[in-house]
């Protein structure tokens, strides 16, 4: 069944985020809450009502009464305490002609001032056709008195045919409003399932309270395009819009025409009828966006015609957000001003509810409430306050109050948003009160709304400019600094109905800067940037408040921008609250901070614009040497930047100078017209304040000494810069600053010497040329060449490299003289191979011509090879020996037939061609060295033959002496004696034998 589906719908619709950013709805202490079970819906419709005795909450629940429900409207007093009692809406019912189960009653609930109307959609008239028993949904409304007495009930389709099934299935009652009509009251009661669900509306004129009303007649929406079920009077609302209306107008939502997209139909009443004037849909024609779902008429901008606000509350972006349109009345027609679209939480249902609330902040403009019941990142519901203004919605149409379920400590609440009330003062506060529902969760709250307070102030100080001046100091700070001392005073005051009022104040300087400040506070004998205060306020009264201000005047800080001091003002929540009332709050639109300037007082003409010339120069000091056209490390151990500024314009103020160096540097020391100053370092560059203002014409001359490190430099050019800046304009940038370039040199010390061993080599006339693969010991002598690299500057050398050229061939025979075994370094062999030989290429194939013999060869007049050596680095005072092995080839020398001859060697070291424009050589340091070997033919001494006669007397001279020895040993009787120890041995043995 159709209505059915549409009653889900709307179910849905109220089932249905933003923290309670607090304006004048008070959540926190100007809550009354009232409940009942969940499943009876109440708090379904929700009505802020005043009897002749109290103010009323007319809560509904369409579900109420258990198994059997019928729907209920219940009467809670507005005194703080869960206290609702059922209402009796009708006198006799007639159970035999009717049915009230599953009636929905107080599915709409509407009213003003002197009654109310509730009705019940669902309510069944028992068929006569005997033939089925079948109840038709006509629907049922019951108008209360002011005091909440049952006036009447009626059924606005029960007079039509029952079997007319234009009328079949009304369901009146699905919305209502109230209305005047020429002075009387007026309900306009929707009646969607007319027409085959077309849809149309009924308005009950009360002329007299007490008698039945009289039925006004919509007419039909005859469009074809409007046809089958669009549900004209899903929502109502009653105003002026057109033009001309003297009796009012009605709007009705049909949230299924135009395709499923919604549509809104204006109808003008013409004392018993309405005639439908003309219709509309939604700018954004989204399928079942349900367009027209809501709707709200109100004078938003206060001109004297209604405005109006139309929801899709299934909009969709991702899922189900919601939207509310806006429609400006131009006293002619409706025009589409705004979309509000304030949550993106999916399925929130934005627009579910809209109610006219009244005028919240008491600024004289009507606001409106409007309901999200699953907004919220729980998806338990929010309300959107939006305040009028002469524009339409103020700020800037966003919301100034968004209340939400979290905001309450309800256990269990859900569906918050899902009806919202009229506007009316229920506490007597003079400012209207509302009423929310939240029917999923069986719930109803009454939020009180805080009496708004216009806040003044007027910000002064007892000086309106700032000298800039030493003298002009006036009070010595804590920190033992000179300052400006202000006094400064908000001077507030507010205008409301409150006698006494709560604030919090706080002070802020110079909020734009986290340091160094140019401003501070001066409290409790400590300086601060920041003071919060709490201040009584009483009405019509100035706060008595002021505080002294210390402001620098010294030092490097910004003359031009102005020091600003702000003011914050917050309402305080007393936890006791005010007595019996709500405290009052600030308005939100009006002055919650303000802003005080104070500019410095300067000597710039009369327009305090500082037109400046500052003129700078420089130039390069070498210390201790006369040349002046490179820094040579080593020779120069001090440089000094002399510079001086000028300025040619008006007062400058705060000149501050930039010194930019090579970061190979170390500043010693700054003078300033001869006097050392103090100076701030950054990487690569000096900073620091001249002084504090630098007039016209005056000059000052700066000398800026810097030490030269102990390490090479990083650089082969080193800049200096120069730069003076002050506060103003200045009339030529160009000549602020200078800049002085020059080369930097390495002063080196590289000496080399060396020697052979040995340094002589002997060669026989007999050596021969070896065979094949001869070993080296057959080539020659073995002759070890050693040459001393040694590094006596101040600094380490790099990427330097060694050649030694050595002879090898007699150029003229083609003769090979040294084999070259291998070059050393330190013990390591060169990285670079040495230049090949071919020694077995003995005798070159020209016959060698006749040349005049040498005794010395070198690279002019023989072969020579060049033999390299890369040396990487060597570092102060130490040293690098190169070795060159070589033999000497003994059959070629033979082969020369030279007797004697020198090769020589040489040995030259160079740096690399990026460390030769880098590094220059001290003169008395020669970086090459040369060494003779000294190659000879070995001649032994040759033996002279005797004459023969001298060899006939030595002879004859030998024997002559041998015959005087034997003589005289034999006159000695050494002959004798022996012979007769002989005798005397040899006695007894023949004295033996003859025995």
């Amino acid at each position: 069944k159709l209505y059915i589906v549409m009653i889900r719908l709307l179910v849905i619709l109220n089932t249905l985020i933003c923290h309670g950013d607090f304006f004048n709805l008070d959540v926190k202490y100007g809550v009354y809450t009232f409940s009942n079970s969940e499943s009876s819906y109440f708090g379904y419709q929700v009505l802020l009502h005043n009897t002749a005795s109290s103010f009323r909450s007319i809560v509904s629940a369409p579900r109420f009464q258990g198994s059997n429900p019928e729907g209920g409207l219940f009467n809670c007093i507005v005194n703080g305490a869960n206290s609702c009692s059922q209402l009796k809406y009708e006198e006799f019912p007639d159970q035999n002609k009717e049915s009230r189960k599953n009636q929905w009653m107080g599915m709409s609930l509407s009213g003003d001032k002197n009654s109310l109307l509730a009705c019940a959609p669902l309510w069944s008239l028992n068929s006569t056709d005997s033939s089925e028993s079948k109840l038709k949904s006509l629907g049922r409304c019951s108008l209360l008195g002011k005091d909440l007495d049952v006036k009447y009930s009626t059924s606005p389709c029960e007079k039509e045919l029952l079997d007319n099934s234009k009328f079949g299935y009304c369901l009146a009652g699905f919305s209502s409003a109230a209305g005047n009509i020429s002075g009387y009251t007026t309900y306009f009661i929707g009646v969607p399932g007319t027409y085959f669900n077309k849809g149309t509306l009924f308005g009950l004129i009360s002329t007299s309270i007490a008698s039945k009303p009289t039925k006004l007649q919509f007419t039909e929406v005859q469009s074809e395009k409007d046809n089958g079920t669009i549900y004209i009077g899903y929502s109502v609302a009653w105003g002026k819009i057109t033009f001309n209306s003297t009796q009012g107008d009605v709007v009705a939502g049909a949230p299924r025409a135009n395709e499923l997209t919604g549509k809104v139909f204006i109808y003008v009443v013409r004392f018993t009828i309405g005639d439908y004037m003309y219709s509309f849909s939604s700018p954004n024609n989204q399928v079942g966006e349900y367009f027209g779902a809501s709707v709200c008429v109100v004078d938003i901008n206060n001109d004297g015609k209604d405005d109006l606000f139309v929801a899709s509350p299934f909009y969709t972006v991702v899922a189900d957000e919601g939207r509310v349109y806006f429609y400006i009345n131009n006293k002619n027609t409706l025009s589409f001003s705004l979309q509000l679209a304030p949550t993106s939480i999916q399925g929130a249902r934005f627009g579910s509810s809209i109610g006219k609330v009244g005028d919240l902040n008491n600024d004289g403009y009507q606001d409106i409430a409007i309901g999200a019941p699953m907004d919220g990142a729980d998806n338990r519901g929010a309300v959107y306050i939006y305040n009028g203004g002469s524009q339409g919605i103020s700020n800037s149409g966003k919301p100034s109050q968004i209340i939400m379920a979290s905001d309450f400590s309800t256990i269990g609440l859900s569906g918050f948003g899902s009806s919202i009330s009229n506007g009316l003062d229920v506490d007597g506060n003079s400012y209207p009160d509302i009423a929310v529902g939240a029917y999923s969760s069986g719930k109803s709250f009454i939020i009180r709304t805080r009496p708004i307070i216009t806040l003044y102030d007027k910000l002064e100080t007892n000086v309106s400019l700032i000298p800039l001046d030493d003298y002009a100091s006036n009070c010595i700070g804590p920190d033992s600094k000179k300052y400006y001392c202000i006094e400064f005073k908000p001077n507030l005051k507010y205008e409301g109905k409150a006698m006494s009022f709560d604030l919090e104040l706080t002070l802020e300087i110079e909020k734009r800067f986290p340091t160094n400040k140019r401003g501070l506070f001066f409290e409790d004998g400590i300086l601060k940037d920041t003071i919060t205060k709490n201040a009584l306020l009483t009405k019509s009264q100035i706060f008595p408040f002021s505080v002294i201000v210390y402001i620098v005047i010294l030092g490097d800080f910004d003359i031009n921008e102005p020091i600003t001091i702000t003011t914050k003002y917050k309402s305080i929540d007393k936890p006791s609250g005010c007595g019996s009332e709500l405290c009052p709050i600030i308005d939100v639109f009006g002055t919650l901070s303000s802003l005080l300037q104070l500019n410095y007082l300067k000597d710039c003409g009369s327009d305090s614009i500082c037109q400046i010339d500052l003129v700078s120069s420089a130039k390069l000091v070498l210390l201790g040497v006369a040349q002046q056209e490179q820094i040579i490390y080593g020779s120069v151990y001090q440089i000094r930047l002399d510079a001086s500024v000028v300025n040619l314009g008006e007062t400058a103020y705060q000149p501050i100078l930039k010194f930019g160096y090579n970061g190979d540097l170390q500043v010693d020391s700054i003078e300033k017209n001869g006097i050392p100053i103090k100076w701030e370092k950054l990487p690569n560059e000096v900073s620091f304040l001249l002084q504090y203002m630098l007039k016209q014409n005056e000059k000052v001359d700066i000398a800026v000494k810097f030490s030269m490190p102990k390490t090479s430099p990083s650089s082969d050019i080193y800049s200096f810069t120069f730069e003076a800046l002050a506060k103003g304009i200045d009339l030529n940038p160009e000549n602020n600053k200078a800049m002085i370039s020059k080369p930097t040199k390495v002063e080196t010390c590289v000496r080399v010497n060396g020697n052979v061993e040995p340094s002589v080599v002997l060669f026989y006339d007999n050596a021969v040329m070896p065979g094949n693969n001869p070993d080296l010991s057959e080539i020659g002598a073995e002759v070890k060449y050693m040459f001393f690299v040694q590094n006596s500057g101040f600094f380490a050398v790099n990427n330097l490299s060694a050649d030694v050229d050595l002879v090898v061939k007699k150029a003229e025979k083609g003769l090979d003289l040294i084999y070259v075994v291998n070059m050393m370094i330190n013990g390591k062999e060169c990285t670079q191979k040495v230049n090949p030989l071919n020694p077995f290429n003995l005798v070159d194939s020209k016959k060698p011509k006749r040349v005049k013999r040498s005794n010395n060869l070198n690279c002019e007049n023989a072969k020579c090879n060049r033999y390299s050596c890369d040396i990487s680095s060597i570092e102060k005072s130490q040293s690098v020996t190169i070795h060159l092995i070589a033999r000497v080839w003994e059959a070629n020398f033979v082969k020369l037939k030279v007797p004697a001859t020198d090769l020589n060697a040489t040995i030259n070291v160079k740096f690399s061609q990026e460390q030769a424009t880098t590094n220059i050589q001290k003169e008395n340091c020669i970086m090459s060295a040369a060494v003779n070997l000294d190659v000879k033919l070995y001649n032994p001494p040759l033996r002279k033959s005797m004459p023969w006669w001298i060899i006939l007397v030595a002879i004859l001279v030998a024997l002559l002496l041998l015959a005087i020895a034997i003589a005289l040993l034999k006159k000695a009787g050494f002959f004798k004696r022996k012979n007769q120890k002989a005798a005397a041995e040899n006695e007894p043995l023949k004295s033996e034998e003859a025995t």
